[in-house]
Formats: C-alpha cells, sequence, structure tokens
C-alpha cells in the first residue's frame, strides 16, 4: 500500500483532508481500496 500512497501523495493527503473537513469517508474508502491491487 505504501508504494501506492507514495505515488499518489498530493491525492493522499487531500483525501485525509477531505475527511476532517468534510467527513468525505466514503472518498476515502473508494481511494484505499483503489490501491489494494498494488500491495501485492
Amino acid at each position: 500500500m505504501s508504494a501506492f500512497f507514495d505515488k499518489n501523495r498530493d491525492l493522499y493527503i487531500e483525501k485525509l483532508r477531505r475527511i476532517s473537513s468534510h467527513g468525505e469517508w466514503t472518498e476515502w474508502c473508494k481511494f484505499f481500496l483503489e490501491g489494494i491491487p498494488y500491495s501485492s
């Protein structure tokens, strides 16, 4: 997963900020799930 987050660092940070500011957990979960194929 860390390779996915490193590759998408800016988006990763933005998604985390959107959780704090707008409660966008669904968007975070979708983003996280996109990274699962990169974890193997």
